[in-house]
């Protein structure tokens, strides 16, 4: 079953650690090739402080090389109309700001 509310959030970490350190175990470069989140109603900050988690999760992920985000749920199960775009809040754009800015991902 799948779900539409919030009650599917799981964190960058939370999704992505698993599939990591199977490549990474395998000397192996990690590509994210779609990659969104959408606002949560219910708590206005959530998006943001998911962005900011990501930041510092991939900072541990040296494997980790390329991230593509995707602002689109493509008429999915769920319609989200701009609820994935970055700038669905301007708390979420602040973050996502963040996080391009950092000397880290300008590598």
């Amino acid at each position: 079953v799948f779900e539409c509310g919030p009650q599917g959030w799981q964190s960058f970490h939370d999704t992505t650690i698993k599939p990591y350190r199977w490549i990474a175990s395998h000397g192996k470069k990690m590509l994210i090739a779609e990659l969104g989140i959408r606002e949560d109603l219910s708590r206005p900050s959530r998006k943001a402080n998911w962005f900011e988690g990501m930041r510092s999760a991939v900072k541990n992920m040296p494997a980790l090389k390329i991230i593509s985000y995707a602002h689109t749920d493509f008429g999915g199960p769920c319609p989200y109309r701009r609820g994935y775009w970055i700038d669905s809040s301007s708390r979420s754009l602040r973050a996502f700001r963040t996080v391009a800015r950092d000397s880290y991902f300008r590598r």
